[in-house]
């Protein structure tokens, strides 16, 4: 069960734009504004570590207290690293808002997100800047949406598997929420659209931080997503997106905890993170492979997927093959 002080946080977050969390790990800072990055930019006693996409020049001092990180992944993965083998702070500083690296205590050997990840420091510190996510484009930004709704799948997949019953609270939560982001796309919102986003993303870091286990957050759809990554070269949020989707149609019994296929699919297409061509390559797919690739790219994990025969798979292929094959 998660406390009500993760509802109390984002609820702050929501409201003040600025919220701090306490926990055995240590401090967290979350502050979302517009022009922050500039404060970060011009400091002496910081080290920058940016993307290259950003086109920021990298600060690399003699002498530095913090380091602070800009942009994506491997930004954020090279900073919890050194900042981690040089006991001082970290602050992240998200764009665009893809993945949830920037909130996470793992990291990875190589500068992407195909390795097994391990252990690493948490940042103290996360900075959202509005202004540069805005200029960056929310449809650069809408990726992180499929990082954040793969929580549901996720968080079912690991009570399942551990033979425990989901925490329907915190489901219902991460639906509604969903369902918000969902409104503001439609209004065009693209302030508040980059704004929600971001809670929703703090909101996943959580999570897995309260549980003390990031498996929690990247389960049955990152294995997925995992495959995809590595043999298309596929985007990360739109990778667990897809995921996502296999994982309402292969366990269609999820949905009496308030998400199902269809409505899954409308809202990728809404905010266009997948498209029709997206639903037709997972109809076409050869689907008994690709979960025994899943299984296999995590074969030191258990998932719901282990449960599954080759014919449940075929058959529940068909049937979303029948009912979403030429969708307009």
């Amino acid at each position: 069960m998660v406390s009500n002080d993760l509802y109390y946080f984002i609820t702050n977050l929501n409201a003040n734009n600025y919220a701090v969390w306490k926990d055995s790990y240590g401090f967290f800072e979350v502050v979302i504004g517009q022009g922050l990055i500039h404060e970060y930019v011009k400091q002496t006693n910081t080290k920058l570590i940016v993307s290259d996409f950003m086109g920021l020049k990298k600060n690399i001092p003699t002498k530095f207290n913090n380091i602070v990180s800009v942009g994506g992944f491997s930004a954020h993965n090279d900073a919890k690293i050194e900042a981690q083998n040089s006991n001082i702070d970290l602050i992240t500083i998200p764009v665009p808002l893809s993945n949830d690296s920037f909130g996470t205590n793992r990291c990875s050997c190589e500068d992407n997100e195909n390795t097994v990840s391990f252990e690493c420091i948490f940042p103290r510190k996360v900075v959202f800047d509005i202004d540069i996510l805005v200029d960056f484009g929310v449809s650069e930004s809408i990726s992180g949406v499929g990082e954040y709704i793969g929580l549901y799948y996720s968080i079912i997949d690991f009570y399942l598997k551990n033979d425990k019953f989901p925490d329907e609270v915190l489901l219902n939560y991460i639906i509604s929420n969903f369902f918000e982001l969902l409104v503001l796309h439609a209004n065009k919102e693209e302030t508040k659209i980059l704004s929600k986003i971001s809670i929703l993303l703090v909101l996943k870091c959580l999570i897995m931080r309260l549980n003390t286990n990031h498996e929690i957050g990247c389960g049955i759809d990152h294995s997925f997503a995992r495959v995809f990554e590595k043999d298309l070269n596929m985007l990360h949020g739109k990778a667990v997106f897809l995921g996502s989707i296999l994982s309402s149609f292969l366990f269609p019994d999820w949905d009496k905890w308030g998400l199902n296929t269809k409505s899954l699919i409308k809202a990728g297409k809404q905010i266009r993170i997948i498209s029709d061509s997206d639903i037709i390559f997972l109809c076409d797919i050869d689907l008994n492979k690709l979960v025994n690739n899943a299984i296999r790219i995590r074969h030191g994990r258990s998932t719901m997927l282990n449960h599954l025969s080759k014919d449940e798979i075929i058959n529940k292929q068909k049937r979303f093959k029948n009912s979403y094959n030429g969708i307009h």
